[in-house]
């Protein structure tokens, strides 16, 4: 039998994390996090998505400036910077964290909506 194994306690499946942003849409304390370059992001993204480049030398700063109380839905392209992104975040003090396992590829995958 299949048993399906999440990377960590974070990793949410694309349809789990559709649906989380379909109960919080338009509510104040949850952010959608897209850390994929700017060129990525300006290519397609998930509307209402806030984008913070990982590999920018500048990402540690930027998410300080984040309300670390707000419950937060990380992605990348396939789940590797999200995750490391998580890390780096809980390191500064955010607690609610999910990331969308296999990125938006896996997103796209399961024909759910983007911009």
């Amino acid at each position: 039998m299949f048993t399906l194994r999440r990377n960590n306690k974070n990793d949410i499946e694309p349809e789990e994390a559709f649906e989380l942003i379909i109960t919080n849409n338009n509510k104040d304390g949850f952010v959608i996090l897209d850390v994929r370059t700017p060129e990525e992001y300006g290519e397609t993204h998930i509307e209402n998505s806030l984008n913070i480049n990982y590999n920018s030398k500048y990402f540690k700063l930027e998410i300080e400036k984040l309300d670390k109380n707000k419950k937060y839905l990380v992605y990348c392209h396939s789940g590797r910077r999200s995750s490391n992104a998580i890390k780096t975040m809980k390191k500064s003090g955010f607690e609610d964290l999910k990331n969308i396992s296999g990125g938006i590829r896996k997103w796209k995958k399961n024909n759910l909506p983007l911009i």
